[in-house]
């Protein structure tokens, strides 16, 4: 299967900025300038092709249509030479007022530029994408901050993680490419680096090819799933869920496990929301407690099945929603209507989408011969209520989730769907 072998080579593009108002020297000029060749003399790591190197204008709008085209352009060269899931985008930009580097987790749907950029444009409270809704939408990055920041700490450098990347030229630009990378499957990252005046532009040279090396470690580790269906429900007599779930360990271990994968545990839920918070987070932190002693926690994916009885094929859920507003009581009488999930994240709008590459899976599948679709809307009833949850526990735990809807066993036989599911694991294990 997929998860056979070494992982493929990772190809890393890198930006820089230009001066702008304030900074006569843009320290990320100089180093995506010279990083190339330092890095060939440095000697590059198995593993690892250098992509492009790019300096792009401080401007946000005025600057999008040569940033979109930087972006393309790489991508398109990269299907021609490795694994498209195995790019990265790498981005420097200065603050100023930093003492130290500062890998950033995450930029928000929000302009508000404290001058104008070097376009003249000073925009306030702007959504950066309007089809993002409100500016307060966040998108992060798939990569493991932490572990990437705790490596470079380890290595001697002044580095920490950050939660806010600004509301200037580098969140926007950051915004943008966490949007190009999720339609396209791959990632993106953005560093904030300081003055050369407070940390040399040696060390600084030091730090950015450190950073690139640690793209090329080796072959990934091993995949831990573990898996969740429903019990019966309201107009729901047999969960196909349940018998998948119930019966998917023994019959992968029949079917054989492709290395690199490891089965987690495999658990049913009551369909209900909030009188079964309590049991769905015991469910999902007993798991990560486990794998601490396994397996890399960041290798770790929590895989949800629930059933559609109107579906006449399998859906690859991309995101949740805030909002639960039942069509019927749930299994312990609870039936909301338009209540947030997490109150904390806000307005019912507000939705979190999965890291995994969800149109890379539908793909795979239909190729093998099974019927499925990808979709954008997961109800607004217990699989939504569960998959935002689990989202949110998997951003926490950086960690990754995943929901698949599948029909009743009256439209798709149960081996049908004890094949896709098999199936569905595989592909996870080798595309993760």
């Amino acid at each position: 299967m997929g998860s056979e072998g070494p992982a493929p080579p990772v190809t890393i593009h890198v930006t820089g900025f230009k001066k702008f108002h304030g900074v006569a020297e843009n320290p990320t000029e100089t180093i995506v300038n010279n990083l190339q060749d330092y890095m060939v003399k440095r000697g590059l790591p198995k593993g690892l092709i250098l992509g492009s190197f790019t300096i792009l204008d401080t401007a946000g709008e005025g600057a999008l249509v040569p940033l979109y085209q930087t972006l393309q352009s790489a991508v398109n060269q990269d299907v021609n030479v490795s694994n498209p899931r195995r790019v990265i985008w790498l981005h420097f930009g200065v603050n100023s007022g930093a003492t130290r580097f500062a890998i950033e987790h995450r930029a928000v749907n929000e302009a508000t530029f404290c001058c104008p950029d070097e376009m003249g444009w000073k925009p306030q409270k702007v959504p950066i994408v309007p089809a993002d809704g409100v500016i307060s939408q966040i998108r992060e990055t798939c990569l493991p901050v932490e572990d990437i920041t705790n490596a470079l700490a380890k290595m001697g450098y002044e580095v920490t993680t950050s939660d806010d990347a600004g509301r200037f030229v580098c969140n926007y630009v950051y915004y943008h490419s966490l949007c190009f990378a999720e339609q396209n499957g791959i990632k993106s990252l953005f560093v904030h680096v300081p003055l050369f005046l407070t940390i040399d532009e040696k060390t600084q040279m030091q730090f950015a090819a450190a950073l690139l090396e640690m793209g090329s470690e080796g072959p990934a580790p091993p995949v831990t799933i573990h898996v969740t269906g429903f019990k019966k429900f309201h107009g729901v007599a047999e969960n196909p869920t349940e018998t998948i779930v119930n019966n998917l360990q023994d019959y992968m271990v029949k079917r054989g496990l492709p290395k690199g994968l490891i089965l987690g545990s495999f658990t049913i839920l009551d369909t209900a929301g909030e009188g079964a918070l309590v049991p769905l987070y015991q469910t999902l932190q007993s798991a990560v407690n486990q794998d601490v002693n396994v397996s890399n926690p960041r290798r770790v994916i929590w895989l949800h099945f629930g059933v559609n009885s109107g579906a006449t094929r399998f859906a690859i859920e991309h995101r949740a929603v805030n909002e639960a507003t039942f069509c019927c009581p749930d299994e312990m009488g609870w039936k909301p209507q338009k209540v947030p999930i997490v109150p904390v994240d806000g307005v019912i709008s507000q939705i979190r989408e999965t890291c995994l590459p969800v149109e890379d899976i539908t793909n795979a599948l239909a190729k093998m011969g099974y019927e499925v679709t990808t979709s954008d809307d997961a109800g607004r009833f217990v699989c939504n209520y569960v998959y935002y949850h689990s989202l949110c526990f998997a951003e926490q735990n950086g960690i990754k989730s995943l929901f698949v809807h599948v029909p009743l066993f009256l439209t798709i036989d149960e081996k049908t769907q004890m094949q896709f599911a098999a199936a569905l694991l595989e592909v996870l294990a080798s595309l993760y």
